[in-house]
């Protein structure tokens, strides 16, 4: 029942408001025989507390059609973790981003992430604020990730500056 489940949902980025990863698969028993149990823990991460729970739901639907097709049962147990926030574009610490890449020539787009940061733990746990400044990249949260190396060792001469121009702040 889990493969045919792992083989008919959609994995990373679902849309543009979320991503849905599976980070563990488990189950117990000899290697040659199919595991009369097995358990599998994914994450949802969305901005919008509506899309996630919609998304939990349209899961629900599938697993118990595929429990039912199996002769198998289930449980779920959903757990928020995170909060989702934002930080407004007119704050000081982004207008102070935009001036320190306009000094150094870095081209600049801001964009929500829609909740898919490692940083929204950190949020949870700090309960502050923060920013991830990205460093070049195409299809995010995708199979066909790619990541610009050069723009990496730009993201350097970025975070020097922004240090350096924190008295401005």
């Amino acid at each position: 029942m889990l493969a045919d489940f792992i083989s008919k949902v959609k994995t990373g980025k679902i849309n543009d408001e979320m991503t849905f990863n599976i980070s563990s698969i488990n189950s117990n028993g000899p290697l040659n025989m199919v595991p009369a149990e097995a358990s599998l823990i994914s994450e949802i991460r969305s901005m919008d507390d509506v899309v996630a729970k919609n998304f939990i739901n349209d899961l629900d639907s599938l697993i118990n059609k595929l429990c039912k097709s199996h002769n198998a049962y289930y449980d779920m147990i959903v757990e928020e973790r995170v909060k989702a926030f934002k930080i407004l574009t007119d704050s000081a610490i982004v207008q102070q981003i935009l001036k320190v890449d306009k000094e150094l020539g870095i081209f600049t787009r801001l964009k929500h992430s829609s909740g898919a940061t490692d940083l929204s733990a950190l949020y949870s746990i700090l309960d502050i604020d923060g920013l991830v400044l990205t460093v070049g990249s195409q299809n995010e949260h995708s199979k066909n990730e790619i990541l610009y190396i050069d723009k990496f060792l730009q993201c350097i001469d970025r975070l020097l500056a922004l240090v350096m121009s924190y008295g401005q702040l």
